[in-house]
């Protein structure tokens, strides 16, 4: 965008310079700005958020809005980008207006800003509204998968097992290999205490993103669920394998595998180049419990790690980012 204005400004001065030189003094000469090419712009704003420059983007549709305000394209990629940083309030503004005039615009924008409408709301809890949303989204677009994947959130959310389902697999029908639906369809799983399907699930997830700890953490979750311990802990790295062990040791504990849970809370204490709080308070609480004189309501309770809790990790984000072009 720089360089667009610099050669805008180049422009300006070149035809001031020429009219000096060909005019009276006296003579009022009006320089006509070329006019401002919104479709080149918004192109370019595509090419900027699918290289992850948010900030850029940003810039070029706010360009856009300058010249033409209502421009529904704009509008929509800003309130987009509004909702991918956490600015809920601006976003669902933007996508309340083009909601609005939804019979004026063409299909697929009306869809988005549907959507957009019911990413908001569900990111700020509001169920019902999200789903009236949502469901506007994929009747007027059936092949929206980020408002499929929120419609599985949402059911999730409400325990409604089938509806959730139904929806991450029209999800997976659209995008086969995404990280992020893959992920929620394990965690909802997860959530239904159904641990194998879930770890498998999950494994597909990982293949799509090695490096994402979310989907790590929950697969580690559902693999220590079913008591495979060792398992659940292998690949962690030296200053992650004490809270992964923590945490492990507190699945066994919750399944009243006691004699696990207090060996993985040792190797905790042992894995920390100091001292690890949450494995010592854990391991003083399964000893507890084998002390004839405490009452198992009277032992303190066992903790997970503060960072990244194995026990309580929350699906990965409904947002992923992706270029545009990839969002339909």
């Amino acid at each position: 965008m720089r360089l667009f204005r610099l050669r805008f400004g180049a422009i300006l001065l070149a035809g001031a310079t020429l009219a000096a030189c060909a005019t009276p003094p006296d003579a009022e000469t009006a320089v006509t700005p070329p006019p401002v090419d919104s479709e080149r712009l918004l192109a370019l704003a595509d090419e900027s958020r699918a290289a992850g420059a948010l900030a850029d983007a940003q810039a070029h549709y706010r360009l856009v809005l300058e010249h033409e305000p209502e421009h529904a394209g704009a509008r929509l990629g800003l309130a987009e980008i509004h909702l991918a940083n956490g600015r809920l309030r601006d976003a669902e503004r933007l996508f309340d207006g083009l909601a609005e005039r939804a019979g004026d615009l063409p299909p697929a924008t009306a869809a988005r800003a549907f959507q957009g409408q019911g990413l908001a709301r569900l990111r700020r809890e509001a169920m019902d509204e999200a789903e009236v949303a949502l469901r506007r989204a994929v009747k007027t677009r059936p092949d929206l998968w980020r408002a499929w994947n929120a419609l599985g959130l949402l059911h999730d959310a409400r325990e409604e097992w089938r509806q959730a389902a139904a929806s991450y697999e029209r999800a997976l029908d659209l995008r086969p290999e995404s990280a992020v639906v893959l992920n929620n369809q394990g965690y909802s799983l997860l959530l239904q205490g159904r641990y194998a399907e879930a770890a498998e699930v999950l494994t597909q997830a990982l293949r799509q993103a090695p490096q994402n700890r979310r989907i790590r953490a929950n697969l580690r979750l559902a693999l220590a669920w079913q008591g495979q311990y060792r398992e659940a802990t292998l690949g962690a790295s030296a200053d992650a394998r004490p809270r992964v062990l923590n945490d492990v040791g507190y699945i066994a504990l919750l399944r009243g595998d006691h004699t696990a849970a207090e060996g993985l809370f040792v190797q905790a204490m042992e894995a920390s180049p100091k001292h690890f709080a949450p494995a010592a308070l854990n391991l003083a609480h399964v000893r507890d419990l084998h002390r004839p004189d405490i009452q198992e309501a009277e032992a303190p309770p066992a903790v997970v790690s503060d960072d990244d809790r194995l026990a309580a990790g929350p699906p990965l984000s409904l947002l992923d980012h992706a270029p545009e072009g990839e969002a339909r």
